[in-house]
């Protein structure tokens, strides 16, 4: 029957076996969790860069729209201008046409050239030459009229034209607004996916730490209890291996009082004897001992 140490010997090699199988196991899983945070931070870099260039393309939207929208500030205020010497110039040339006639540049040149031929090339009287020179007044304020209202005419002609190139300038301005505006919005929801993938990752890699932690604080713990079921076992086989020293000492000098009296008594009965139990049988087992 087995004694308590060797009971006892043997639940210690199975918690061993079973703390070793544990340890290996825990250092698997760190192993593991050490891959993973590594990927984990590559993934972070990876997530973080993506959020700094799209930052950096929003930032250059940003920019682009508040140039726009600037600039379709100053093409409306340069609208608002050109309609205003619109108004100006048509309430103008409006005035000059009250006055008109209706005869245009060549009708009244050729009124003016044959009047002032007549009184060139005629012999008229005083009264006569001075209707004539009145008249002459009546169709150069004629004439000056028409050409004020032709070049204010011209000049609107302008003016409006360039009104129309600055609307198309707004709508061109608008369209391009209208696509930047299109990039903002699904540059701002990447990044704001980007940032909770982020988070996440974060807070996965703190689990992965306090895992780590507790899987470190367990490998302590175990190899604390190895170490001393290690020294608890040594000091249990050492006793046992003195306890069978001892033993085999005892049975031996229990065997060589038995052959001393067995010696004794073929010696008392006159039988032959050998020189080991003529040693025996006189008390000289010192010698066989060693």
């Amino acid at each position: 029957m087995p004694s308590k140490g060797e009971i006892r010997l043997a639940e210690i090699d199975r918690r061993l076996g079973s703390l070793i199988s544990v340890s290996r196991g825990v250092v698997s899983q760190l192993k593991e969790l050490n891959q993973k945070s590594k990927d984990l931070r590559v993934e972070l870099r990876d997530i973080s860069s993506k959020i700094a260039e799209e930052r950096d393309d929003l930032q250059v939207f940003f920019v682009e729209s508040r140039s726009l929208r600037d600039n379709r500030s100053q093409l409306i205020e340069t609208i608002r201008t050109s309609r205003e010497d619109i108004r100006s110039v048509e309430k103008s040339v409006m005035g000059f046409e009250e006055v008109s006639t209706g005869e245009d540049e060549q009708i009244l040149s050729r009124k003016l050239e044959a009047i002032e031929w007549k009184l060139q090339a005629e012999r008229l009287s005083r009264d006569e030459e001075r209707g004539l020179v009145e008249h002459i007044k009546v169709l150069e304020t004629r004439l000056h009229n028409w050409r004020k209202a032709y070049s204010k005419r011209a000049h609107l002609s302008d003016l409006v034209g360039n009104s129309h190139e600055i609307r198309a300038k707004i709508e061109e301005v608008d369209e391009r607004r209208a696509l930047v505006r299109e990039k903002i919005g699904p540059t701002k929801e990447s990044i704001k996916g980007r940032v909770a993938a982020r988070i996440q990752v974060f807070e996965e890699l703190d689990g992965n730490r306090e895992d780590v932690k507790e899987l470190v604080t367990s490998m302590h713990r175990a190899g604390d209890e190895i170490s001393q079921l290690r020294e608890e076992r040594g000091a249990l086989q050492e006793n046992l291996r003195s306890r069978g020293v001892s033993s085999l000492a005892s049975r031996r000098m229990s065997l060589l009082n038995e052959k001393k009296g067995e010696a004794k008594k073929k010696l008392q009965e006159g039988k032959s004897l050998s020189l080991d139990e003529l040693k025996l049988a006189f008390d000289q087992e010192d010698e066989l001992v060693r």
